[in-house]
């Protein structure tokens, strides 16, 4: 009999805020293995080195590389996958299980081994993976996609249902969870946050951004994945409205399809972007500090299943945000209320552009990057976003 409650913490996205809600729950007390896919996590994680004895930390891998844009073999590469991750489930046996931005296939064939080991199972539900495969697909293979995108909304459904519990990142979220027919009890509305410790402030004379040349130029920074949810023009149009200020650039730090789009056909066209593959966590303060501005976007359509969390990161780097998405996403409303950045809808590209241009001729557009920073320190401190987790875990008799 185990003296303490044994954790596994599954997250196929190898975030940096899952690994410090890691670090935070071997310091209260249990035990825990720390799963990710190795292939997705390309920065590292701040404190990996200096892990206390009760966390174990599993990278698991995929063969080649994953291939998210050959839709079987990315199939076949995720089912090998959830064949290492049971195996972990095996080996440690875990009483409780998080799993958060796994495909669905992964999902559902954890959620079946939990069940078979006696694991309670809590589904951490960052994206309505199901809406967006039926988007997506849809789009690409018509009426095949259909029915493939059919089969996929009934296993996330099935994986929700079944689970012990749910943690919704966004209230629209708890809205589509009722429409299933879930019990609201069930449901634990814990916002992501951005690890506090990530994110130095420095100032723009900075290592990196002197190594690329940037400190006597005008930045607008992008970090993170570039993929289906992003309308890539948006990237053309404002380096098309900018290039008549010489000291204007574009910086793109990242990866995904859409990044790899950027590079290959975008980057030759306009002199005034530049991109760079993921940079290691230890040099992401940096980046974040060479921006004048930090930018986004996500269309209306991604914007229905998904939210943002880059938007936390850059709040907590104190620079002026411009982001093109609806203001009812969450991660819209989050960025109005710290008074960080302007949101601007995705139909109002001519707006977005207009502020750019505006922020580059020195207007602050009434923005307070003080008081959002205060905002940041107040949200995002650990011990208090793990009380939301503590709230859960005594609800499902797990409490140390």
């Amino acid at each position: 009999m185990r003296n303490k409650k044994r954790i596994l913490i599954h997250d196929y996205g190898g975030f940096s805020f899952i690994f410090q809600l890691s670090h935070t729950l071997a310091s209260r007390g249990y035990e825990v293995i720390h799963v990710y896919c190795d292939s997705n996590n390309k920065t590292g994680f701040i404190g990996r080195d200096s892990l206390p004895s009760t966390v174990k930390l599993v990278k698991l891998g995929v063969t080649g590389g994953l291939k998210k844009d050959r839709f079987f073999l990315r199939w076949i590469q995720e089912n090998q996958y959830a064949n290492k991750l049971i195996s972990v489930i095996k080996l440690y046996k875990p009483d409780i299980v998080f799993s958060a931005n796994s495909p669905l296939d992964v999902q559902r064939r954890l959620a079946s081994s939990c069940k078979k080991h006696n694991a309670k199972f809590v589904y951490w539900l960052q994206d309505l993976i199901g809406i967006a495969t039926h988007k997506v697909l849809t789009q690409k293979l018509g009426w095949l996609g259909k029915l493939i995108a059919a089969y996929y909304i009934g296993v996330e459904k099935r994986s929700l249902l079944f689970s012990d519990a749910i943690i919704a990142i966004s209230p629209n979220f708890s809205i589509y969870l009722r429409k299933l027919g879930i019990d609201k009890k069930k449901v634990f509305f814990i916002p992501n946050w951005a690890p506090l410790n990530e994110v130095r402030l420095i100032g723009k004379a900075n290592t990196w951004s002197q190594k690329h040349g940037y400190l006597d130029k005008f930045c607008f920074v992008y970090t993170g994945s570039l993929g289906f949810k992003h309308d890539l023009g948006v990237i053309v149009d404002l380096a098309e409205r900018i290039a008549k200020y010489s000291n204007a650039k574009i910086i793109i730090v990242g990866g995904g399809a859409g990044f790899e789009w950027v590079k290959n056909n975008i980057v030759n066209q306009h002199k005034n972007i530049e991109v760079h593959r993921y940079q290691s966590i230890e040099q992401y303060a940096e980046v974040l500090a060479t921006a004048d501005v930090l930018f986004g976007f996500i269309s209306s359509d991604a914007s229905q299943f998904a939210v943002p969390s880059k938007i936390l990161s850059y709040l907590c780097a104190q620079k002026p945000i411009l982001y093109l998405i609806p203001p009812d996403n969450y991660a819209a409303k989050v960025l109005v209320r710290s008074r960080a950045g302007l949101v601007i809808p995705p139909s109002r590209v001519d707006l977005f552009l207009n502020a750019a241009e505006r922020m580059i001729k020195g207007e602050t557009l009434a923005l307070d990057l003080v008081k959002s920073y205060e905002f940041a320190k107040r949200h995002f401190e650990i011990n208090k976003v793990f009380e939301r987790f503590q709230k859960m875990l005594t609800s499902l008799g797990e409490e140390n």
